[in-house]
């Protein structure tokens, strides 16, 4: 898949149209509060990623746990990330993901929601 990872403080929209929050995005990610905040799958990432946090207990290390969470969500987007401030202690580094089409963004879902349901 093709990647830009550009850090920047402003978002780059949709690599396909240029545009924020269309039929391409698969996915908005905080990686601050390590959470999802926009796309279709959302819902579904957020719902694995606090099956995983519970299975794990009271000591459990979310740090890799998190990045593979991400990774395998990135399989399946462009990468868009940016630096989100949103006013005092609000900052948030943001990762979109988008797909070439609407039907490869539903191809995706379905995929990532098998993976994780033969991980569960």
């Amino acid at each position: 898949m093709w990647e830009e990872d550009n850090d920047d403080e402003d978002p780059c929209g949709c690599p396909f149209c240029g545009n924020f929050g269309c039929e391409h995005l698969l996915i908005s990610i905080d990686e601050t509060f390590r959470s999802a905040d926009g796309g279709p799958l959302a819902e579904a990432f957020n719902t694995h990623w606090g099956n995983l946090t519970e299975a794990g207990g009271d000591d459990f290390d979310e740090h890799e746990p998190w990045l593979d969470l991400v990774s395998q969500c990135e399989d399946y987007g462009c990468r868009d990330s940016y630096y989100r401030d949103s006013g005092p202690m609000t900052a948030t580094n943001t990762i979109d993901l988008y797909c070439a089409s609407k039907e490869e963004v539903s191809r995706s879902i379905k995929k990532l929601n098998n993976l994780w349901i033969e991980m569960s």
